[in-house]
């Protein structure tokens, strides 16, 4: 799932929480091998982080 904002991560965390569902969040490097019930890309966002509830996000303009 490609995530294009802060507001569509916490949404899909929120949900993935309530539904009891293990999340992965990959980037483009050799580490994004993972899995998961939802796995979620990153890769439209230059810089995020997840504190608590919140999170802090930037999108990159093309």
């Amino acid at each position: 799932m490609e995530i294009n904002n802060e507001a569509e991560l916490l949404e899909t965390l929120k949900l993935a929480r309530t539904e009891r569902k293990k999340v992965a969040i990959i980037g483009t490097g050799k580490h994004s091998n993972k899995s998961a019930d939802i796995i979620l890309t990153t890769t439209r966002m230059s810089n995020f982080e997840i504190k608590g509830a919140e999170v802090i996000a930037r999108q990159d303009r093309q």
